[in-house]
């Protein structure tokens, strides 16, 4: 059995936020393996957690992969959101629109979260052909936020270091962390914060 524990919570508190973090466990992607009617008592925990959760919080993000999981299928049940960070290439376009199908799938066509896209990972100079593509899309275009997340090496996984990517003290550290404040900002305004 695979139990969530809670002292691994971690505490932020800030001036004006207060956040706690919940790490994943890598052991829950065994769930994937189990028989559908297995599923149904962990399915209805996670509902609970997070309704038990609304009560205290202002915001719940959960960090999934864009999967057809188990875990992924909870997170889209719960969901009111969705943010999508898609880099500006061709397989990771075709990514959003299986995510969006698997959720129409899933979910109903008329119980799908807001979904916002943010362009990822997006290189300097002139917009890619893939982006523009994306941002004219019929049915993406309306999705995609204004503001998009610049390539830099400042946000790539290290295995050396577990704090956020702006704390670390290297150069360029102040525009990363003033495009992630450009880019928190917007996507609050779109869920009302």
């Amino acid at each position: 059995m695979i139990r969530l524990s809670l002292f691994n919570l971690k505490r932020i508190v800030d001036d004006d936020i207060k956040m706690q973090l919940l790490p994943g466990d890598f052991r829950l992607a065994m769930l994937n393996l189990k028989e559908r009617a297995e599923l149904r008592l962990p399915r209805r925990r996670f509902k609970l957690f997070i309704e038990n959760a609304r009560d205290k919080y202002d915001l719940i993000v959960i960090d999934c992969n864009p999967s057809t999981s188990f875990l992924t299928g909870c997170a889209l049940e719960v969901a009111s959101n969705i943010l999508v960070p898609v880099r500006p290439d061709k397989f990771s376009v075709l990514g959003v629109e299986m995510v969006l199908n698997f959720a129409q799938i899933f979910l109903g066509s008329g119980l799908i979260p807001d979904i916002k896209i943010l362009l990822n990972d997006v290189g300097q100079g002139e917009p890619s052909q893939i982006a523009n593509g994306l941002r004219s899309h019929s049915k993406l275009g309306p999705m995609v936020l204004v503001n998009e997340l610049s390539h830099s090496e400042l946000l790539r996984a290290r295995t050396d270091y577990t704090g956020f990517a702006p704390d670390r003290k290297v150069a360029y550290r102040k525009t990363v962390k003033g495009n992630l404040t450009e880019i928190a900002k917007e996507y609050s305004r779109s869920l009302g914060l």
